[in-house]
C-alpha cells in the first residue's frame, strides 16, 4: 500500500501486518520506528542507507540509496526473489532483539558514571 496520510498507530500496524514488505526510502531515517514495527511482524524491509540503526539491522533489511531510482528497483527486485525474501525473513527471526527497561536504565547509569 502507498499511504500518504497519517493514521493511528494501531491502524498502521494492521496495514503492516498484511503487507509483503515495507519500504522506507526517505532521505534520512534516524529513528526508523516503522522499520521496527515491520520487523515485529517478521516482514522484510527496504530501508534508506542513511539511518540510525545500520549496524543493528545488518542482514535483516535491504539498504538502498534514497537518491537512486536504480538502487530502489534493485532492492525491490531482491525481495521479489522468493529465496532472498525467505532469507531476510529468516534473518529477522534469528536476530530477535530485546531491550528491557533494566538494560536501558543500566545504559543511562553507565553513561552518567562516566561524566
Amino acid at each position: 500500500f502507498l499511504d500518504m496520510e497519517q493514521v493511528p498507530h494501531r491502524v498502521l500496524l494492521q496495514k503492516i501486518s498484511k503487507s509483503y514488505a515495507v519500504i522506507v526510502n526517505s532521505f534520512s531515517e534516524v529513528s526508523p520506528n516503522l522499520v521496527c514495527d515491520a520487523i515485529h511482524y517478521d516482514l522484510p524491509v527496504i530501508l534508506t542507507s542513511d539511518n540510525g540503526m545500520t549496524e543493528r539491522l545488518q542482514n535483516m533489511v535491504v539498504f538502498t540509496n534514497p537518491f537512486s531510482v536504480d538502487d530502489l528497483v534493485r532492492s525491490i527486485e531482491t525481495l521479489l526473489e522468493p529465496e532472498m525474501y525467505q532469507n531476510y525473513k529468516r534473518n529477522i527471526l534469528l536476530n530477535s532483539h530485546s531491550h528491557s527497561w533494566d538494560e536501558i536504565a543500566q545504559q543511562f547509569i553507565d553513561i552518567y558514571s562516566q561524566l
